[in-house]
């Protein structure tokens, strides 16, 4: 399985924030390069700049509407979380700012993230989204691309040796039926899933709560799976 390929370029704008994209996404190809500017989301920031324990809060959305269940994270400078939220229907954030110094991000796959300074306390963010694709995945046999839960999806994100595993289309009513509660470690049901063998399995890991939607984001709500293979 070819590995996610990312590398990060931060394009600073007067309020402080940067997005990252691929390489792939620079150059749409080597005669029609795709300016800077093209790539990046708008954001404007507004109102003063906050303190421990004031409430941020913010719009998302892009050129369609507004994101809904779209987390929006504090970040400080470990990379950890201290504080997140997620977008509701009409695309609104808010939640109590722990660090003035750390920073906001927005991840959404498929758009291009945000990564803003806390300049101010009222955030309108319009995503845009990444032409070529951040997530590139091997296309494993009968396998042309990975599942990721939505509202109403009751099965967690599955991660074969740490990344997003891949299924055939029209597997999410069979994902939405498994009883992974109950068959979590069952090695034959999981390698059927999966379409693997068995002995193949060196790993489940099971991913739950709180260290799931920090890892994950909004996908890892249902908590996850990931099967090591060996």
């Amino acid at each position: 399985m070819r590995k996610i390929l990312s590398i990060l370029l931060f394009l600073l704008l007067g309020n402080a924030c940067a997005y990252s994209q691929t390489s792939s996404s620079v150059f749409k190809d080597r005669d029609n390069p795709i300016s800077a500017s093209d790539l990046q989301s708008k954001v404007v920031v507004k109102g003063p700049k906050p303190v421990a324990g004031d409430i941020i809060s913010g719009v998302i959305r892009d050129a369609d509407g507004p994101f809904n269940a779209t987390p929006v994270v504090e970040r400080d400078s470990l990379n950890r979380t201290l504080a997140y939220s997620f977008t509701d229907s009409t695309g609104f954030f808010s939640f109590r700012l722990v660090n003035p110094d750390d920073r906001l991000q927005v991840f959404y796959i498929g758009f291009y993230s945000v990564n803003c300074e806390f300049s101010g306390s009222y955030f309108e963010i319009e995503m845009k989204p990444d032409i070529d694709g951040r997530i590139i995945i091997e296309d494993w046999p009968g396998w042309p691309g990975p599942v990721i839960p939505r509202d109403g999806d009751t099965f967690p994100l599955l991660l074969h040796n740490g990344e997003l595993a891949s299924f055939p289309e029209g597997s999410r009513d069979k994902l939405n039926s498994f009883d992974f509660d109950r068959y979590y470690n069952d090695l034959d049901k999981i390698a059927l899933l999966y379409g693997i063998n068995r002995s193949d399995i060196k790993e489940v890991k099971v991913i739950k709560d709180t260290e799931a939607v920090t890892e994950w984001f909004a996908w890892g709500i249902n908590g996850a799976l990931d099967v090591i293979t060996r």
